[in-house]
């Protein structure tokens, strides 16, 4: 008899979440928001223990009012005394204030993905072990990375789409031409390097220059003894 095979959804600790918030590549933001919540009667006297339940259900599912993803929260403060109820349904409704860590990828930003898929035509992968992202061979803007990932492999790819169907968020992206920044710093250094040599033609020049009116000056110093004092040339090299 074959048996159900079950399969255990990702979470991510409070504790992970916050040192992602200083990560780069992360996308990981806190977020403070107002969530309605409507309990059923059975909480009373243990309303912490129902709030916790009811906000832990919205964690790990793509949220239009955070426009992301909270993946843990810090903690919540009830913001009414007394709750209502709603026409003929015994649930109690009410306010809280929430301290969200929310995973909040947008058009633009870098994520770090983790190749799990390699198809004929595109790259799936994994950000933070728990979110989906696919980038077509047509969007590796440098054809030798497409060609060097295996399973396992990860790399920085940006984000060019974001998707949400039924709460699970799918994450479209590229990755941009690492030769082309290359080549880009490269000509900018030779630029740099150009643009000082002059200047250190220009030092040389006025060094042999100063050692030249020294020599003179010595010379006329000698032939001259009457005169005790000497011109002094200030020259601004700044």
């Amino acid at each position: 008899m074959a048996t159900e095979e079950k399969h255990a959804v990702y979470s991510i600790s409070l504790q992970e979440a916050k040192r992602k918030c200083s990560e780069k590549h992360s996308c990981f933001v806190r977020v403070e928001s107002i969530e309605h919540v409507g309990l059923s009667p059975r909480y009373l006297g243990q309303l912490k223990k129902g709030v916790n339940e009811e906000l832990t259900n919205k964690l790990m599912r793509y949220s239009d009012v955070l426009e992301g993803v909270p993946v843990s929260y810090e903690g919540f403060r009830i913001l009414q005394r007394s709750g209502s109820i709603l026409d003929e349904l015994p649930f109690i409704h009410f306010d809280v204030k929430v301290n969200f860590i929310v995973f909040k990828p947008t058009i633009g930003r870098t994520l770090v993905g983790v190749v799990n898929k390699i198809g004929v035509d595109h790259v799936g992968c994994l950000v933070h072990n728990c979110f989906n992202a696919s980038i077509s061979k047509s969007n590796f803007r440098n054809g030798l990375i497409y060609d060097s990932l295996d399973i396992g492999s990860d790399f920085i790819f940006k984000v060019i789409e974001i998707e949400a169907v039924n709460g699970v968020l799918s994450i479209t992206g590229e990755v941009e031409d690492h030769r082309k920044h290359s080549r880009k710093r490269k000509r900018k250094n030779q630029e740099e390097d150009r643009t000082n040599t002059p200047e250190r033609t220009n030092e040389t020049h006025l060094e042999r220059m100063n050692g030249i009116n020294d020599l003179d000056e010595r010379t006329h110093s000698k032939s001259t003894k009457k005169k005790k004092k000497k011109n002094k040339v200030v020259i601004d090299l700044s």
